[in-house]
Parts: structure tokens; C-alpha cells; sequence
């Protein structure tokens, strides 16, 4: 074989061998291609299912609470919660119905001695009665113990009547709750301070502490509304709930400044408290007379220290 010969089969080997790596090379980056591919598919099926379980997750346990034995304390508190409400509201219900005269007599009374008082006042300019400026006095129906500055609250329901004067702080109460969000447990207190006797009546005999349980828990929320519960002495300990704002300073300056146009008889509001004395007969009145009414003002309280926040 002479030397172009040799040469010839020499390039001849090196192009075969050039078409064989070629060859293998396009396949070694197929496969490789097609791995990939798979992978990434894998990845993406895996993702979908991943998300399928967390959705089905959610809305299964929206669905189904008793399936989580930690959440079934708190539907038991739920449902007691409920039964509570629903004693109370069942219980007045059966009352309205079984004593209506006794509701008719009841509804309003407080309201009206209230009212009263604002005539007596437009009229001669008076705000106590009599009696209670005399000296030391059985606590009756009818006696006033607020202070006069009670009055810009009072005028405008003079003619605006009854049902307002319950329907807006109960719900201004009732918005407080549902603002708070309050838990299982807190739910179950408020309950009961629903289903106290005392809360539900305040309500049906309009006694202006309604509205210091509204300013309350505004308080909650705000801090100065709670400062215009001081007008009642006997629940101050509820009113100084926003007393580290300072805004709460300015609404009690408000209130003192509001009390100027009426200072004489303000001047004699300390006295009568002071002369104010327990009936015998039906044990009205007291230093601690107002007790009764301290599951209504804390309502709103409650629902603040239970808001789910803090619960977790």
C-alpha cells in the first residue's frame, strides 16, 4: 500500500470515528433532555398534589371541627355559649308572655323617672327632688342619682323616646363584641352576664347604666369613652379603663367643663349621694347597690380580654 493510499484510509477512519461520537454524543443529549423533562414534570405533579392536600386540608377542617380533638373544647364552649344566650332570651320571653302586665308596668319605668326629672329641670330649673335635699333619705323609686351633667344625654330622648334610648346602647354593646372577636371561653362569661337576671332588666327599665356599659366598651376600643362613666361613682373602678390615654383626661376636662352651665346643682350632687340611705324595705340603695349591675358593664371588658389575639 503506497503512502496516498494510507493517507486515504487514515481520513476515511477518522470520519467514520467523527459520525460514531456524533452520533452518541446527539443521543447522550436526548436522554439527557428527556430526563429533564421528566424531572420537571415530576416536580410540577408533585406541586398540584402538595396544593390539592392543603386545599382539601382547609376546607375539610372548616367542615368538620370534631375531627381534631383540640378543637373540640372549644365547640363545646360554642354550643354552651348558645345555650346560654338562648336560656336568657327563652327565659324574658316566657316572662313577656306569661306577666304581661308586669312587663308593661316595668318597661321604660327608669326612663320615665329620668324624664321626669328633665320636665322638673325645663320647668323650674330643679333636678333633685325635694326630699333628697333634706337630710339623710330612704333611697325610692323616683329619687335622681345622677349628677345634672346626665342631662345632654337626657334632653335629646326626651323626644326621640323609649325604644331608642335601649336600642343604641345595646347596640353599641353588641357591635363591641363583634368587634373583639372574642374566644370559645369568653363567650361562655358573656353568656352568663346575659343570662344574669339584672343585665337583661336594665334594658327593659331603660336605667341610664346602659349607656355607661356602652361607654365601657367603647372604652375597649378608643380609651376616652370609658371616662364618661364616671358620672355614675358606684362603677368607677369600670371607667378607669382608659385612664393611661390622655384623651381620657380631656373627656373627663370636657365633662367638667359641661357641668359649669348646671355647677349649682352639680355642687349638689355629692351631698346627695352622701344623705342617700338602703330602704329597709327593699333593700334599694347602698354603697354597694350597684353590684348587681357589674356582669352588664363587664361585657364589654370580656370581650376585650378574650379578643382571639390573645387567646391564639
Amino acid at each position: 500500500m503506497d503512502v496516498g493510499q494510507r493517507i486515504e484510509t487514515e481520513m476515511e477512519k477518522q470520519r467514520v470515528d467523527a459520525d460514531q461520537h456524533a452520533d452518541h454524543g446527539g443521543k447522550h443529549e436526548h436522554d439527557s433532555n428527556a430526563r429533564c423533562l421528566e424531572q420537571r414534570s415530576s416536580v410540577c405533579h408533585e406541586r398540584h398534589r402538595t396544593r390539592g392536600i392543603v386545599r382539601a386540608g382547609r376546607i375539610l377542617g372548616r367542615m368538620d371541627l370534631t375531627t381534631d380533638r383540640s378543637s373540640r373544647p372549644l365547640v363545646f364552649l360554642r354550643v354552651l355559649a348558645i345555650c346560654l344566650a338562648t336560656v336568657a332570651i327563652v327565659g324574658w320571653g316566657i316572662a313577656l308572655v306569661s306577666a304581661p302586665d308586669w312587663f308593661g308596668r316595668s318597661f321604660a319605668i327608669d326612663y320615665g323617672i329620668y324624664m321626669d326629672a328633665v320636665d322638673r329641670w325645663l320647668a323650674t330649673g330643679d333636678w333633685y327632688q325635694a326630699r333628697q335635699l333634706a337630710g339623710p333619705y330612704p333611697i325610692e323609686l323616683g329619687d335622681v342619682l345622677y349628677p345634672p351633667v346626665l342631662l345632654y344625654l337626657l334632653v335629646p330622648f326626651r323626644f326621640l323616646g323609649p325604644w331608642l334610648w335601649w336600642l343604641i346602647p345595646a347596640a353599641i354593646l353588641a357591635w363591641v363584641v363583634w368587634h373583639h372577636r372574642p374566644a370559645p371561653w369568653a363567650l361562655v362569661v358573656i353568656a352568663l352576664c346575659l343570662a344574669w337576671p339584672y343585665s337583661p332588666a336594665k334594658y327593659v327599665f331603660g336605667n341610664p347604666v346602659i349607656w355607661a356599659a356602652a361607654a365601657v366598651a367603647l372604652g375597649t376600643i378608643w380609651h376616652w369613652p370609658a371616662a364618661l362613666a364616671i358620672v355614675k361613682p358606684t362603677i368607677l373602678p369600670f371607667a378607669l379603663v382608659g385612664v393611661r390615654d390622655r384623651r381620657w383626661w380631656l373627656a373627663v376636662l370636657g365633662l367638667a367643663i359641661a357641668s359649669l352651665p348646671v355647677l349649682g346643682l352639680t355642687l349638689l350632687y355629692p351631698q346627695v349621694l352622701l344623705d342617700a340611705q338602703t330602704n329597709p324595705i327593699d333593700g334599694r340603695g347602698g354603697p354597694l347597690y350597684s353590684i348587681t349591675e357589674f356582669p352588664l358593664i363587664a361585657i364589654g371588658l370580656i370581650a376585650y380580654l378574650g379578643r382571639r389575639r390573645l387567646s391564639g
